[in-house]
Parts: C-alpha cells; structure tokens; sequence
C-alpha cells in the first residue's frame, strides 16, 4: 500500500462557494481519498468528482472536531471542496490523501 499527499489547506478563508484547491485534485489511479477536515465552527462541506460540474453533500462537521472520510475514487476523478454558508469560517485543515487498493 502508498500513500500520497495529494493537497493540503490551513488556516484559510475561503468565498462562499469557492473551491479550496486552486487546481482540482486529479486521481490518476484508483484508490481511496483519505480526507481530514476540521473546522471551528460546525459547516456544510460538498464535494466534486468532475472539476466543479456537481458538487454533492459530504459531511456536515462539528465544531473544533478533525473528521476522517474515506472515499472510493477512479483514475481521472478531478475532486475539490467548497462549502455554501454565506460567510464560511476558515479552515482549520483540509488534508487529502490517496492509497492505493490491493489488486
């Protein structure tokens, strides 16, 4: 098994709507996403597979708590984050992994 930090954020301010990664993370393999997110303040969090076209709910996390999710992924997946609240707090720390699956 790899594992391969893909992207990582802390302390950031981002737009209501923003993507967290200037570039979308591209998979070239796939594997599982191992994602740690924490917040001050409890936040809608959504994700996107295909650079922004739909996003789709993730989790809703709880204040000053780091939450792990894994998440199956495809070769070619372009993956980012964004969150709706009109006036977002900053990210404490948005950390994306990949491992590989056993073949």
């Amino acid at each position: 098994m790899t594992l391969y930090i893909l992207g990582e954020i802390k302390d950031t301010a981002k737009a209501q709507n923003a993507e967290w990664f200037g570039s979308d993370i591209l998979v070239r393999h796939e594997g599982l996403l191992l994602i740690d997110i924490s917040y001050s303040d409890a936040e809608a969090v959504e994700i996107t597979y295909d650079s922004g076209t739909k996003f789709h709910n993730l989790l809703t996390t709880t204040a000053n708590t780091l939450h792990h999710i894994e998440v199956l992924v495809r070769g070619g997946d372009t993956v980012n984050f964004r969150t709706t609240t009109a006036t977002p707090p900053n990210i404490d720390l948005a950390r994306v992994a990949w491992v590989s699956t056993p073949s």
